[in-house]
């Protein structure tokens, strides 16, 4: 059974485009935002990044594939999110 999200192969090189890379430029954001919307959420590295930027920021994430909201669920802070 997985017991992190880094158990997964490809979540290092999902992590290191989000996150390390900075892909969304979201370090280069000027203000705070209230509001982030994570279209295509897959398993939250998106929505955990901006909210390790902006800890009170609520989160919309949408994701279609049940077994990545399984996986969202159970690893990302769900306060202040809806999925």
């Amino acid at each position: 059974m997985v017991e992190k999200l880094t158990d997964f192969e490809w979540y290092k090189s999902l992590y290191g485009e989000v996150v390390t890379e900075d892909s969304y430029k979201l370090r280069d954001i000027t203000f705070t935002p209230t509001l982030v919307f994570d279209i295509g959420a897959n398993v939250g590295i998106f929505s955990s990044f901006a909210r390790s930027l902006w800890p009170n920021v609520k989160i919309v994430a949408i994701e279609p594939a049940p077994e990545n909201c399984n996986l969202y669920r159970r690893f990302q802070d769900m306060s202040n999110s809806i999925l």
